[in-house]
């Protein structure tokens, strides 16, 4: 079971990795923090003994309790990275402290025989003429440990919450739910460890069963398999791409589906999520380039986008876009409240004339006998 753990911790960072480094470097954070909280539930769940046949483990199961200072750092780090797009050395690194204090402290502990770490470890006093730290004890490190890491974890998931709510109108809808679901992830992991250390205290050392120790290990890697779009950074919605591919498939233009590469269905899922989220198109200066720029996607392949996968040429997406936001506000009686001017500038186009050569262009109709055939009020025609 360990062996299947470390499979899927290396599977969900490669992922985490391949889909996150180039949009944000800081994605590094959260790939050294699995591992650390992945070691903690280990160490939670196995008896000692266990890791005998995994000497290698066991070295690092000896100094987990100064890893386990790392964790809530490098998440604070990483929801700053973000909000920043990127990497940042700022105030949070502060919170490495203890950690580098612990390094530093424990210095003679690492060089002694594997024997002596594991009574140390096991144990609430060591005698010896040996000493193993410049400081503090180990009995003293796990009380610490005990103390620090549950409190500056659990503000860290309230900070992370509170940042979420409070910017909500100001993050993007990917960003706000990536940041959502990433504090759904801390959660899940907070709870499992504390539910472990509370299990050990009230069952006095009693073991927990090997076939619930099977699901407890892999739940940390599980959690971040659950939120795909977190995971794969939103980048490959598998509706969007199957849609692309049967378009392409049925159009039977130029290219084969599968002759198209996935890199551009990929970033055609992007463009279209994007449009369809963050409506760019409402601002009449809205252009290929403001793609190119936001999505950081090179402006060949946006237009590659265009015409070999969503096969519809930009300025005609565009208006088409644009018109059906308008249709929805006639369906909702806006044109009861807002000109025919106002709607039109509210759906992106600079004036009126614009306005009607489009909707005609898109739906054969003036917007007043559009809205007499569809709408239960309707204006004469001016």
């Amino acid at each position: 079971m360990l062996n299947a753990n470390l499979i899927l911790v290396s599977l969900v960072a490669f992922i985490l990795l391949r889909n996150h480094f180039e949009k944000n470097k800081g994605i590094i954070y959260a790939i050294i923090a699995l591992p650390a909280v992945c070691l903690k539930v280990i160490v939670e769940s196995f008896p000692l003994a266990y890791f005998d046949q995994h000497p290698l483990t066991l070295r690092v199961v000896m100094i987990h309790p100064i890893i386990n200072f790392i964790i809530a750092p490098l998440a604070l780090l990483y929801i700053e990275s973000v909000l920043r797009k990127g990497l940042t050395l700022n105030r949070y690194f502060l919170f490495f402290t203890p950690f580098v204090l612990c390094l530093i402290n424990f210095i003679p502990f690492y060089f002694l025989p594997i024997e002596d770490k594991v009574q140390i470890y096991t144990q609430d006093t060591y005698t010896s003429a040996k000493p193993y730290f410049i400081w503090f004890s180990y009995p003293l490190l796990r009380t610490i440990n005990n103390i620090y890491n549950p409190l500056i974890g659990v503000i860290t998931m309230g900070y992370l919450f509170r940042l979420v709510i409070r910017n909500k109108e100001k993050l993007s809808k990917k960003t706000y739910h990536n940041l959502l679901q990433l504090g759904i992830i801390l959660v899940i992991n907070f709870i499992t460890i504390r539910a472990l250390v509370l299990y050990r205290y009230i069952s006095d050392g009693q073991q927990i069963s090997p076939e619930f120790l099977g699901v407890i290990c892999i739940l940390v890697p599980l959690s971040f398999i659950i939120f795909p779009n977190f995971i794969y950074d939103n980048s490959n919605n598998s509706d969007l791409n199957l849609y692309f591919r049967m378009m392409n498939r049925l159009t039977g233009n130029s290219e084969n589906a599968d002759s198209i590469k996935s890199e551009l269905l990929s970033e055609s899922t992007r463009i279209m999520n994007y449009l369809n989220d963050e409506k760019p198109y409402l601002a009449p200066g809205f252009s290929i380039h403001d793609i190119v720029s936001t999505l950081d996607i090179p402006q060949k392949n946006v237009t590659d986008c265009f015409s070999k996968v969503i096969k519809i040429p930009f300025p005609k997406m565009r208006n088409q876009l644009r018109i059906d936001y308008a249709t929805e506000m006639f369906r909702k009686n806006s044109h009861l409240k807002i000109s025919i001017e106002g709607i039109a500038v509210e759906s992106g186009f600079n004036n009126r004339a614009t306005f009607y050569k489009a909707f005609r262009d898109v739906t054969n109709t003036t917007p007043i006998e559009w809205i007499k055939q569809n709408c239960n009020y309707t204006l004469e025609e001016e």
